[in-house]
Formats: structure tokens, sequence, C-alpha cells
């Protein structure tokens, strides 16, 4: 009785560890067309992916008229994270070729956030409107905890 009166309280306070344990990466979470501002810029969608996270809409928005920032929303908030690095391999290009490279790197208080792609279809020169479209690497980061990584696809235009 007693032999299983202790086997009953290890699995309850086993249980009841693992309850209380953070997840240790961010939820990331789709943002709603209100969480996004209007114009130009790049939305970052989840592609087919292990982890079960949503592509109903971007995990991450760039706003070319928010320049140096960006949105995610992470942990049920939509975050706004300042704009660290923007880069472009080999130098920016209009219009973007097959193979360039684009990387963003965001950051808020906790959170750390980068955008990592590579060109898979362009626009023809003449085009009136068009998407730029990449395959991106996402990877979410709460400090201290290690990274979570996405497989995405970029968006960006007008």
């Amino acid at each position: 009785m007693i032999r299983s009166l202790r086997h009953v309280c290890a699995v309850l306070s086993l249980a009841a560890a693992a309850a209380t344990q953070a997840d240790p990466a961010p939820k990331i979470e789709p943002m709603l067309r209100d969480d996004l501002r209007p114009g130009c810029g790049c939305a970052f969608y989840a592609q087919r992916n292990r982890q079960n996270v949503s592509n109903d809409g971007p995990l991450l928005h760039w706003s070319l008229d928010e320049r140096g920032w960006g949105r995610a929303k992470l942990d049920g908030e939509v975050r706004r994270l300042k704009l660290l690095q923007e880069k472009r391999l080999p130098d920016a290009r209009e219009p973007p070729r097959h193979g360039d490279r684009l990387i963003l790197v965001f950051q808020e208080d906790r959170y750390h956030v980068q955008a990592i792609g590579s060109v898979t279809q362009t626009c023809g020169a003449r085009a009136a409107r068009c998407a730029t479209l990449y395959a991106t690497r996402l990877i979410f980061r709460r400090a201290g905890e290690p990274p979570r990584e996405i497989d995405g696809i970029g968006e960006c235009g007008c």
C-alpha cells in the first residue's frame, strides 16, 4: 500500500512539474489583417513544417512605411520589433534576381527574430504590380532560450 502511494505521489509530482514549465520557444501565431500596416513591404508565412504553425496569416510583417520596424505575434501579443539589420547579397538591385539573398534581423526587449531568404521568383522589369517571392528560414528566439526555426515563404512587393 505504501509503495503504491509513493508511486502515485511521484507520478503526480512529475505531472505538476511538467505542467508548470513554460514552453522554451515563443508561441508564434499568424497575424490578422488588422495587425498589419498597409502599403509596400514583406510578409513572411509558414510553409509546410513539422512545427505545426498555422499559415493563415503572416508570422512576420515588415512595412516599408515603418522602415525601421517589423511586427510579429509572439506569446499571444503583436509585438513591434526594431529592425537591427537589413542585408542584401549581392548588393541591393532592382529588380532582384533569382538566388539573391535577403537577411532581416529584428529585436524587441526579450525577442530576437531573423528572416533569411533567397529569391525564388522575381518580377519582370515592366511589371506594374508584382511580388518577389523568397524561400525563407524564420528564426524566433526568446531571450535565454533556444531558437524556434520555421521554413517559410516571403512575399515582398506593393
